[in-house]
């Protein structure tokens, strides 16, 4: 069948998967809890392919960007009590993430504290998912900008095209 057909059975589909995933959520953020290991495609270097012993910074965006998608589909499918319940639910999970992951001016892959864990992809992330507070912003530009952080792979250029675009950076920040 056509769109109208099928889009009930998708969206029942994608609604499971998301709140199979919220049942792994420990003091509001995901996690996976498993002794599989998974790689974490957002980044190519580092410390990737590792049992899931600690909370993780990719995943809760993930989850973040998967209920934020959701709830848009729901909104264009006319379901505007599932998507506001959608839309809380990544509200919430987008403040923990940015409460948890904070370290300082910067968004720390896994413990806030280990330089290690510190890379410029996950500030793009954070940026390009508008969950960084306007009055942290500048101090954000600023520690990019420093050469502290990890660098990322040419792979990722998207998501700090994505930040970019999603973000009005100071004139002359890249020049």
């Amino acid at each position: 069948g056509g769109f109208w057909e099928t889009q009930d059975k998708h969206l029942e589909c994608a609604e499971g998967i998301l709140r199979n995933a919220l049942k792994n959520c420990e003091n509001g953020l995901y996690f996976v809890n498993t002794e599989k290991r998974f790689w974490n495609f957002y980044e190519w270097r580092g410390e990737l392919e590792r049992l899931n012993e600690r909370i993780q910074l990719p995943w809760n965006l993930y989850l973040y960007e998967a209920l934020k998608a959701y709830a848009e589909m729901l909104r264009s499918c006319k379901k505007s009590n599932q998507a506001e319940e959608f839309e809380n639910l990544y509200t919430n999970l987008g403040k923990n993430i940015e409460s948890f992951f904070r370290d300082g001016n910067i968004y720390s892959i896994l413990t806030p504290g280990q330089a290690e864990h510190s890379y410029k992809l996950m500030q793009y992330l954070m940026l390009a998912n508008n969950l960084i507070p306007e009055k942290r912003k500048a101090n954000l530009y600023d520690a990019i900008l420093s050469g502290n952080l990890l660098e990322t792979t040419s792979a990722n250029t998207y998501f700090l095209m994505e930040a970019l675009m999603s973000c009005r950076f100071p004139q002359g920040m890249f020049c």
